[in-house]
């Protein structure tokens, strides 16, 4: 069994609220509350593991951003989480920051950061047609996050869009049995990281 979250394309005008992300066929699951500090939105991830007696433990947390529903994914022992990164113009100087080079997928072991991915590195900014680029630029513009093909955790047999000449291609780079995380991009690409250290491993397109 698989979790499947879809992104929602409408996140960032939803109403921030508490949320629980279980973990990959695991027994973890991350609780995911906002916060809010002089009015200004952030939030904290717990990630709890389920004890034989029915008690939560708190294995560890993250602080800093809220992150909304199906933008977090949590690997199958509970050690890894990715992130995907709400992405806008207010986080730079509008005149003159590359929105491109704004983080919009984070990997992070036992909630510490280990890895980073820029926009910039997922899709070509030149064949994106304004004003993603231009003006705020939200996850939804980066990745088609439909319901067919929603981001997912997990090994690669649970993946039924990739062919036997696609695994044929990821078994040479990385192992049977290792955690991936897949993401569609709006530029009809399926990418395939690895969720061990955040490296991009794969990528495909889509006819």
């Amino acid at each position: 069994m698989f979790l499947a979250l879809v992104c929602n394309a409408a996140a960032s005008s939803q109403s921030p609220t508490s949320y629980v992300v279980p973990g990959w066929g695991s027994e973890c699951f991350i609780l995911m509350r906002p916060t809010f500090t002089n009015k200004k939105l952030s939030g904290i991830g717990i990630c709890y593991q389920i004890k034989e007696d029915g008690k939560f433990e708190n294995v560890w947390a993250i602080d800093g951003e809220y992150s909304f529903p199906g933008h977090l994914f949590l690997c199958e022992n509970g050690s890894i989480l990715v992130r995907i990164v709400e992405i806008s113009q207010d986080k730079a100087d509008s005149k003159k920051a590359d929105l491109a080079q704004q983080t919009t997928l984070e990997f992070y072991r036992d909630g510490k950061l280990i890895s980073t991915i820029s926009a910039r590195e997922v899709v070509d900014p030149s064949k994106l047609k304004a004003p993603v680029f231009s003006a705020a630029l939200s996850t939804h513009e980066v990745f088609d996050c439909d319901e067919a093909m929603a981001p997912r955790i997990g090994t690669l047999s649970y993946f039924d869009y990739f062919d036997e000449e696609d695994k044929t291609e990821i078994y040479k780079i990385t192992e049977r049995g290792t955690q991936l995380f897949c993401v569609k991009t709006v530029q009809s690409e399926i990418l395939v990281f690895k969720v061990s250290d955040g490296s991009l491993i794969y990528r495909k397109k889509l006819k």
